[in-house]
């Protein structure tokens, strides 16, 4: 169970929309007792994708069933996406070009 937690935490590091991880962590804190964290990770999927919402609606059922103090718990913050995923400051896309075709295109412009 630990080498599959940090596995599994390893992924949602690169990758925190990683649904199937999240659900897979989930399962694993919830076998290990830490349903607190099993519960936040249900409901993250809930936000994240309403198609996975079977399988994360059950494990929330599962855990309020033997854990009510639960319900008051407030749903955990969207993960954020790692700043090499994001977007730049302006909102745009980063272009993935080399720089000399870059400078073609500004040679080009000015012709």
């Amino acid at each position: 169970e630990n080498e599959a937690l940090s596995d599994l935490c390893q992924v949602l590091e690169i990758d925190p929309y990683n649904v199937k991880a999240r659900l897979r962590r989930a399962l694993v804190y919830e076998n290990m007792e830490k349903f607190g964290a099993a519960y936040d990770d249900y409901k993250l999927v809930l936000a994240m994708d309403p198609a996975s919402g079977a399988k994360a609606s059950e494990g929330v059922r599962r855990l309020l069933q033997n854990n009510p103090e639960l319900k008051s718990r407030q749903t955990p913050p969207m993960p954020e996406v790692p700043s090499k995923l994001s977007k730049p400051d302006n909102g745009q896309p980063e272009q993935m070009t080399d720089q000399g075709e870059e400078k073609n295109k500004k040679k080009n412009k000015k012709k």
